[in-house]
């Protein structure tokens, strides 16, 4: 038995009839209700799961989303690559030129506006804390093209060099290079930030300066994407404690708290529809939903972000704060 709110605001009953759970969204009382498919006969509507037994409960003001996706929770990776034109159709892209932790006068580092000062006010807390950290960037934002020189250089270096065939050096630095297309620098989110001196190998391991990112970056929105022991997940061998992956708060505390890597994050979110968590005595959750077509009782639930899990990926994940 089941009772549904319907989008034109009637309220119909169902006994005995097939319906489909489609995705989560809560009522005034925060009780998990979900947009239902019914079946019943020739009968075929979309609705609002309220209840198992009451069709008294207030929803007057469940509204459609019009929070635009912001791409900041979208997935790249192996498994959920981006094409050429996704990667090199980002727009909005600032160009970094502080000295500061830009060196060389180099010309070619740009990312998200949002993501520029994020990263400006994590190197101001990493210079009040130790100045001897003295962190730059290394690597922003990539093109299609680029990603794939960089690859491709290593590929065929390995094969000269290392007595590698060409499958064995494709697969070794896909393990420590993104294949084109699979790489987070395409998103205009991802930084490689590095201590002075320091390489982007495993002489950064146990640096001063990725210890400090470890244990603050995410007060500044980022998260440590390939974090040591999480390889199974992000199928990246080798650990960079440099590459650090902006998805903002109270996200990236969520992530640091429960030790999570992206792919286990999504892992989590998919089994379980909906995720509650505390951040700054106040009540966040996630929600993921197969379409876009997605309503919430805007009374009691804000929706903070929206975005897409994965490029062709049927799914998004909202993360909602409690009014």
């Amino acid at each position: 038995y089941a009772v549904v709110y319907f989008p034109d605001k009637s309220i119909a009953n169902f006994e005995n009839d097939k319906f489909i759970l489609n995705t989560g969204v809560f009522h005034e009382k925060n009780n998990y209700i979900g947009i239902a498919t019914i079946i019943s006969g020739n009968f075929v509507k979309s609705g609002y799961l309220l209840s198992d037994r009451d069709e008294t409960v207030y929803m007057s003001k469940i509204e459609k989303n019009t929070v635009q996706d912001d791409v900041s929770l979208k997935i790249i990776n192996r498994d959920n690559p981006i094409t050429q034109q996704e990667a090199d159709s980002i727009t909005g892209l600032v160009q970094l030129t502080d000295p500061d932790y830009v060196l060389d006068n180099r010309d070619d580092l740009f990312i998200l506006n949002h993501v520029k000062e994020a990263l400006e006010k994590l190197l101001l807390a990493a210079d009040a804390y130790d100045a001897s950290l003295n962190m730059h960037v290394a690597s922003a934002h990539r093109t299609f093209d680029a990603q794939k020189q960089s690859f491709d250089y290593w590929v065929n270096r390995r094969v000269a060099e290392e007595n590698m065939t060409y499958t064995q050096a494709y697969e070794y630095t896909a393990g420590r290079v993104a294949i084109p297309g699979c790489s987070e620098h395409h998103n205009g989110l991802t930084l490689d930030v590095i201590g002075y001196g320091y390489m982007l190998d495993e002489s950064s391991k146990g640096a001063p300066y990725a210890l400090w990112l470890k244990d603050n970056s995410y007060k500044y929105g980022f998260t440590i994407r390939y974090e040591e022991g999480k390889q199974q997940y992000t199928k990246i061998t080798l650990y960079e404690p440099w590459h650090i992956r902006y998805v903002g708060l109270p996200t990236a505390y969520y992530l640091y708290r429960e030790d999570l890597c992206m792919e286990q994050f999504y892992i989590k979110l998919l089994n379980e529809k909906y995720i509650e968590f505390m951040y700054d005595n106040e009540t966040y959750y996630y929600i993921y939903s197969k379409t876009d077509n997605i309503y919430i009782d805007t009374d009691i639930m804000e929706i903070i972000q929206y975005s897409a899990i994965a490029s062709g990926v049927d799914g998004y994940v909202l993360l909602c704060k409690v009014k």
